[in-house]
């Protein structure tokens, strides 16, 4: 009987941070799928307002981020700056 894998997609916050698993799947491309559609959607992080703007535009970034972590793929708390995929034999 052959090994069985499953592919998990972990997050990291810095490329020397300890990973931290968010999801497993069996099929190694849609863990890479996953994975690459975090990493985009990480890159459409709200920007902040510049350091003296008025405070409803604080108010409003603040709105924008809750809502931008609210519909994050990897679930509210992911904000990671790189997304990979390891494979993990399953006994």
């Amino acid at each position: 009987m052959g090994k069985t894998l499953i592919y998990l997609v972990g997050g990291y916050y810095t490329h020397e941070s300890e990973c931290a698993i968010i999801r497993a799947f069996r099929q190694q491309l849609d863990a890479k799928t996953f994975a690459q559609k975090c990493q985009e959607y990480e890159e459409s992080q709200p920007e902040p307002p510049y350091a003296g703007a008025p405070e409803q535009e604080w108010e409003q970034w603040r709105k924008d981020v809750i809502t931008w972590r609210e519909n994050h793929p990897a679930g509210y708390n992911s904000e990671y700056n790189d997304y990979s995929v390891v494979s993990v034999e399953l006994n």
